[in-house]
């Protein structure tokens, strides 16, 4: 015993779907593999020759296990290893079906445990991820907004992850209950059919960091996005701050407008599927300044809502804050108005301008200005 070589191997589907493994078990000894051990995510090989085995999980509560194991034992099975409320059988029978005799007591803990699996491994689990899934599309604020300005590819790759794994978790659900229906009646289950083992989401899982590190290396080894705005009005609807405030008496030394709307103020310019053009500018300075988000969306029907998430893109701002207003030029107008902070978000077709303003001038102004440039 002390030359045998042991080799681990993880078992074909989580533990508790029993007839996947166990039929596992049976492929495996008749290729001179013993199982030796096991433990909830792996199990533990000999090397032997090969033998025609049958394997049996028996689940049991371990008050009564010595009790248990022998019923099992009298009906010609021969206990392997156990692990918890596992525990591992095997006979020589030939046929795969042969099923040990439950009593009452054993089947009522199996049909308690089986249930509890049910809930907390799955059923628990399926509901966090379409909660969490819920609580992205109805609470969070800039949901839209993250869409656009993420890189798609990263996007659609946790999208997929997200989808695969709500659908392994729907498989291995039906697969429990299958498990909990042969267990417990003691069908036969020769038509029963091994699943393949999906390796998509491992797939998704690998595709998506290999994404992020080109990512990475592209953000420290590409040239920077940032281009002067009097550049971006070329290709994309800019507004300037100096319009808005051509006609109000400010003092320039103070708030030197005419330089900080030119050449020395900057745009981040982005390009994702959902939004090939956008930028993001600040023009001002402190205490008196502006901000522009601008969006040239994909999918028309996203500039509404994304017109109104970008109004409240903000800690101070509710939704109940935020008016909807009507406005020849815009088919969308959504505005916030308080002492020290002004929000305007429009929509054109499938352009969306967003300016957040600190200072005095009325809304209106500022609509005034959008207008001539969307």
């Amino acid at each position: 015993m002390a030359d045998e070589q042991e080799k681990t191997l993880n078992w074909q589907s989580s533990l508790p779907m029993f007839r996947e493994n166990e039929l596992w078990l049976n492929d495996q000894a008749s290729k001179g593999m013993i199982i030796k051990y096991f433990a909830l995510d792996y199990a533990c090989f000999v090397e032997d020759h090969s033998q025609n085995r049958t394997y049996k999980f028996v689940v049991i509560s371990e008050k009564n296990a010595e009790r248990q194991i022998r019923n099992i034992e009298h009906q010609g099975f021969i206990f392997v290893e156990s692990y918890k409320e596992y525990y591992l059988f095997y006979t020589n029978r030939k046929y795969a079906y042969t099923q040990p005799r439950l009593d009452a007591e054993m089947t009522e803990f199996a049909r308690k445990w089986f249930n509890w699996q049910l809930v907390r491994k799955y059923v628990g689990k399926l509901a966090a991820m379409l909660l969490f899934g819920l609580n992205l599309l109805l609470v969070r604020d800039v949901f839209l907004q993250g869409l656009m300005e993420i890189s798609s590819i990263f996007s659609l790759s946790l999208l997929s992850i997200y989808m695969v794994k709500i659908i392994n978790y729907l498989t291995e659900c039906r697969s429990l209950i299958k498990n909990k229906k042969y267990y417990l009646t003691g069908e036969s289950y020769v038509s029963y059919q091994i699943s393949k083992k999906s390796h998509l989401n491992s797939i998704l899982t690998i595709t998506f960091c290999v994404l992020l590190g080109i990512s990475i290396l592209k953000y420290f080894y590409t040239e920077n996005t940032h281009y002067p705005i009097n550049e971006v009005r070329k290709v994309m609807p800019v507004v300037m701050m100096q319009n808005i405030e051509k006609d109000y008496n400010f003092n320039k030394e103070i708030l030197p407008l005419q330089k900080t709307a030119g050449e020395e103020n900057y745009a981040t310019i982005r390009h994702t599927l959902l939004a090939p053009k956008q930028y993001m500018a600040t023009q001002g300075v402190q205490y008196h300044f502006m901000n522009i988000h601008y969006y040239k969306v994909t999918i028309g029907t996203l500039a509404k809502p994304l017109a109104r998430e970008l109004c409240m893109d903000s800690i101070f701002i509710k939704s109940e804050d935020i008016k909807c207003i009507e406005y020849d030029d815009f088919d969308a107008v959504y505005i916030s108005d308080d002492s020290w902070q002004k929000k305007v978000s429009v929509c054109k077709g499938k352009q969306v301008l967003s300016i957040t303003y600190y200072g005095d001038r009325a809304i209106a102004d500022i609509l005034s200005e959008i207008s001539k440039v969307l």
